[in-house]
């Protein structure tokens, strides 16, 4: 029986990750310039400072890195607050845990403060006890200590609990703590799918999968 639930944000709740295969197109349009072919799969896993170091010597920006980077943030910004979605589901389902008395959690290793206007603009706050970041403790996904600590906050067992998540290593890391795991598919974990699809409990593509009703 299911005594807690613990969920990702970026892919998994949100339909986010595509901003950051689009940022370096989106800061050049601002300036009125044409982004070169491939640059998202240039920029994809680059730093916010390597990417805006690539940009500033590549199209010859008269900005320094530092503003590059800055300007770069605020676009980060007011996507999660004016344009970020839900992913399919993700409404009816929070709603269908409340119903059945499961607290639930949010884990991320993204911002708090952006994860917060999102969730506000998007009303779906409410439905969570306790928000986490990896930041707070210090810790990365690939150890289950943030799962565990949203766990424990919800007072439910790890093998009570349930752990959505999109990343490979987050699955693998939640599942060896002893948690029930849900991977969400997510177009920026293409290449791990196969893994992901191996390594976790539940494969769903989104949130209106009924399978996932019937945990």
């Amino acid at each position: 029986m299911l005594t807690g639930a613990i969920f990702d944000v970026d892919g998994t709740l949100l339909d986010s990750m595509h901003i950051w295969r689009e940022l370096g197109e989106r800061y050049l349009r601002q300036k009125g310039l044409a982004a070169e072919e491939g640059l998202a799969d240039k920029l994809y896993p680059m730093s916010l400072e390597e990417s805006s170091v690539y940009l500033k010597q590549r199209y010859q920006l008269a900005e320094p890195v530092e503003k590059i980077v800055s300007e770069t943030v605020a676009m980060i910004e007011r996507f999660y607050r004016e344009e970020v979605s839900l992913k399919p589901g993700v409404a009816a389902f929070l709603k269908v845990l409340k119903e059945r008395r499961i607290p639930m959690a949010i884990a991320t290793s993204g911002s708090r403060d952006i994860l917060m206007k999102a969730l506000d603009r998007l009303r779906v706050k409410a439905y969570f006890q306790h928000i986490l970041t990896c930041s707070d403790y210090g810790v990365s996904k690939r150890e289950p200590a943030i799962y565990l600590a949203a766990a424990e906050k919800l007072g439910s067992k790890p093998e009570q609990t349930v752990v959505f998540e999109d990343v490979l290593h987050g699955i693998v890391s939640a599942r060896s703590a002893g948690f029930l795991t849900v991977a969400v598919e997510d177009f920026s974990n293409e290449r791990d799918r196969k893994a992901i699809k191996n390594s976790c409990d539940y494969y769903i593509q989104d949130f209106t999968d009924k399978e996932v009703l019937l945990l």
